[in-house]
């Protein structure tokens, strides 16, 4: 279980480096197209209001994203805490009451002592 919570960190160090790489080259581009949009402008390049929304709205996008994943981030925590803490508590709700865990335990006890029983009669007649 350590080496899961190893694995599962090792994940999202890996994921959290491959999205800040990804955000840098992102920006690199949007720069490089910011520049080549301002150097080529002909008639049939968009209003420079439009462009404007365009660019808010992408913002705004981005924006949500990341909530989402704070979001997402939080939600997969509570729930990992959940399962810890459900796993560290031992049963739930659905497990059998005492009562029957211990006739299952006396009835398992008593199959193991007829099964060496049997076996020692057997052994006896069979010498």
């Amino acid at each position: 279980e350590k080496k899961r919570e190893e694995l599962r960190i090792k994940r999202e160090t890996d994921k959290k480096a491959q999205v800040e790489e990804d955000r840098k080259r992102n920006e690199e581009r949007r720069a490089k197209l910011a520049e080549a949009k301002s150097a080529g402008r002909d008639a049939k390049s968009l209003d420079s209001d439009v462009e404007k929304k365009r660019e808010e709205l992408r913002k705004k996008r981005e924006e949500e994203k990341k909530q989402k994943e704070e979001d997402d981030k939080k939600r997969n925590e509570e729930r990992r805490a959940k399962i810890a803490e459900a796993k560290s508590a031992g049963r739930d709700a659905k497990s059998l009451d005492s009562d029957v865990e211990k006739k299952r335990e006396e009835l398992r006890i008593k199959r193991e002592t007829d099964k060496k029983t049997q076996m020692e009669e057997d052994r006896k007649r069979n010498e």
